[in-house]
């Protein structure tokens, strides 16, 4: 589990969390003041058309059947992840560098109301007992795995393959790796909901309709509890992991940042296959405008091994020295010469580390083809 960011909140004796909220309130602050009197922030938006024709390129963007323009646009910076509908809308495509894996993405969110008299006093009382009883349910499941069955000590007997977890007030992420036996388990269980799903889908027969929708809920139920499960054990990895931390911090009295993450309640699940891969390409110069992709849209990894969180932090300083280099004036070609290089090496190091910790918990899934 990455350390927190040092520093103190004002009303909180714990190390300072950023919600995902506040960055978002930045990072509109930052693009106001780059372009003030603008409203160039769009949701639900697509980029349709690059006009490459002028000098700087303009952009058609469709929000639903509504289209817009931008003209003259100096630097375009491609943020949206690594299925970018505009990275294919320029042709750029995507290299394999280690397989994909099924992942297990869980939220955990604090359901606790608003203390504002008795009965939220105790309606808040019964959530966190209810929390804590949970927790300590899973906390014994796992320890018994852990000390018995050799859960992450052994690879024969691993069924978590890699987990990390990441907190915010009130909001704990986790991502599960699991071993190719449970993996494959889980993907099982994918695909017979899939596929129940696209049988009630194309159903004709009012007759079969019940039966059809009571065998998916089934099926859900199903893929629901292992999911759940699963997620639930993994997020005790990460915090066995901190707690070991600790006490070696204390016994030699040295300060470590790290805290372990809350069972909230589980709000939301997913499950999907990521592996480790990036873009056959990081710029692409247009006459006078610049186009950069930078975070997922550059380059992924297995989230599960904590080096995904960081693929968007460590292009931040490429992207300064991109904006920086552009108000000097100096030519878009040799702004972009120097990002690729930065770039390249960012997705070297990045991969390298990736590849590392596959072997360590997944060595059966290192080889693309």
């Amino acid at each position: 589990m990455d350390p927190p960011p040092y520093g103190r909140g004002p009303d909180t004796n714990d190390p300072l969390l950023v919600r995902l909220k506040d960055l978002e309130q930045g990072m509109k602050a930052v693009i106001r003041e780059l372009s003030p009197g603008r409203e160039i922030i769009h949701y639900e938006t697509t980029v349709q058309e690059i006009n490459q024709n002028n000098p700087k390129a303009s952009l058609s963007l469709r929000s639903g059947d509504v289209i817009s323009q931008i003209s003259d646009v100096d630097l375009i910076v491609n943020a949206e992840g690594s299925g970018s509908s505009t990275n294919k809308l320029l042709g750029i495509g995507r290299m394999q560098y280690l397989p994909k894996l099924s992942v297990i993405s869980a939220v955990f969110v604090d359901n606790c109301p608003k203390i504002t008299g008795l009965g939220s006093f105790l309606e808040a009382a019964r959530k966190k007992f209810m929390q804590t009883a949970t927790s300590v349910y899973y906390c014994a499941i796992f320890l018994f795995r852990f000390i018995f069955m050799g859960e992450r000590l052994v690879n024969n007997s691993r069924c978590i393959a890699g987990a990390v977890a990441f907190s915010t007030p009130g909001q704990t992420y986790v991502g599960t790796g699991l071993s190719a036996t449970e993996s494959a388990k889980l993907m099982i269980l994918k695909n017979k909901v899939e596929e129940k799903r696209e049988e009630v889908k194309k159903n004709q027969n009012p007759a079969l309709a019940v039966r059809l929708e009571k065998e998916l809920a089934a099926r859900e139920l199903e893929l629901n509890s292992f999911v759940r499960y699963w997620a639930s054990l993994s997020l005790c990895v990460p915090n066995l992991i901190t707690s070991i931390v600790k006490i070696a911090s204390a016994i030699q009295r040295v300060s470590y940042p790290v805290q372990t993450s809350s069972r909230f309640p589980l709000r939301e699940t997913s499950v999907f296959e990521i592996g480790a891969d990036k873009a056959n390409e990081y710029t692409r110069e247009m006459n006078e405008t610049a186009y950069i992709v930078c975070g997922d849209a550059m380059v992924t990894v297995d989230p599960v091994t904590g080096l995904g969180a960081n693929t968007a932090i460590r292009t931040v300083k490429s992207f300064k020295e991109v904006l920086g280099r552009m108000a000097l004036n100096i030519p878009v070609s040799d702004v972009l010469l120097q990002y690729n290089v930065s770039s390249a090496e960012t997705v070297t190091n990045l991969h390298r580390q990736s590849l590392q910790a596959r072997r360590s918990y997944r060595p059966d899934a290192v080889n693309v083809g």
